[in-house]
C-alpha cells in the first residue's frame, strides 16, 4: 500500500471547501491520509478520536457530499481518484469489494452510488439490514426481493378475484337470457270451463238433430 496521499487545489481551494468549520476540515484531511488505495476508510471512530472531531464534523462532509458513508465505521472519499493515483506496482486493492462494488466514477473521477431501484432508498435512520449512505439507506436485496414477491402474490389474487366475478356475471346473463316457460297455457290434454261448455252445446245440437 502506498503511504503518500495528495490533496488537490481543486477541492482545497474553493469556497465551498473553505466554508467548512475548521473541525470538520481537520476530520477529511485526517480520514484522506488514513484511507486505503481505494479511498476507503475503516477506521472513523478511532480517526475521530485522534483529529478531537465529534459526529456533527462527520455530518457535515456527508451533507457537503465530501465523503459517502456505509456503516457506522466505513466511508469512502468521494474525491478521491481526482486527487491521489497510484501506481500499479504499489496499489493494493481494498479489502472492501462489496462496498466499492457499489459505486462507480463519473467523468471528474468522483465517486458516486450506482444508479438503483428507488424502491431500494429510503430515507430514514440507520438499521441493521441497511447500508448508509449519506443522508440515505439501500435495503438489503433480500428485503426488496420479499417485498416484490408479496407486491406479486396481492396483485395475483386480485387478478383472480376480478376473473371470478366476471365468470358469475356471464353465468346470470346467461340464465337472464334463457326462455321463460309459459305457466299460463293449460297442461297438455286438459280441458278448460270454456271449452267444456262448447262441448256441451255440440252434443246438444247433434242430438236434436237425431231426434229430428
Amino acid at each position: 500500500m502506498a503511504i503518500r496521499r495528495m490533496i488537490s487545489k481543486r477541492i482545497l481551494m474553493t469556497d465551498k471547501f473553505m466554508k467548512l468549520s475548521l473541525t470538520a476540515f481537520k476530520l477529511y484531511i485526517m480520514l484522506l491520509v488514513t484511507a486505503d488505495d481505494d479511498g476507503i476508510n475503516d477506521s472513523l471512530t478511532i480517526t475521530m478520536l485522534m483529529s478531537g472531531t465529534e459526529e456533527k464534523d462527520l455530518q457535515e462532509l456527508l451533507d457537503n457530499d465530501y465523503l459517502i458513508k456505509f456503516n457506522e465505521s466505513l466511508v469512502v472519499i468521494k474525491h478521491w481518484k481526482m486527487q491521489n493515483y497510484i501506481k500499479p506496482d504499489r496499489y493494493t486493492p481494498t479489502s472492501y469489494q462489496k462496498e466499492i462494488a457499489l459505486l462507480e466514477l463519473d467523468n471528474k473521477k468522483e465517486y458516486h452510488l450506482k444508479s438503483m431501484d428507488t424502491d431500494c432508498i429510503q430515507n430514514g435512520n440507520k438499521t441493521e439490514a441497511q447500508y448508509s449512505i449519506g443522508k440515505y439507506s439501500i435495503v438489503k436485496d433480500s428485503e426488496v426481493k420479499s417485498s416484490e414477491v408479496e407486491k406479486s402474490e396481492v396483485k395475483e389474487r386480485k387478478e383472480e378475484v376480478r376473473k371470478e366475478k366476471g365468470s358469475m356475471r356471464g353465468k346470470e346473463n346467461q340464465n337472464n337470457a334463457l326462455p321463460q316457460e309459459d305457466n299460463t297455457k293449460p297442461p297438455l290434454n286438459v280441458c278448460n270451463e270454456e271449452e267444456l261448455k262448447k262441448r256441451a252445446k255440440q252434443a246438444i245440437r247433434e242430438r236434436n238433430n237425431q231426434n229430428d
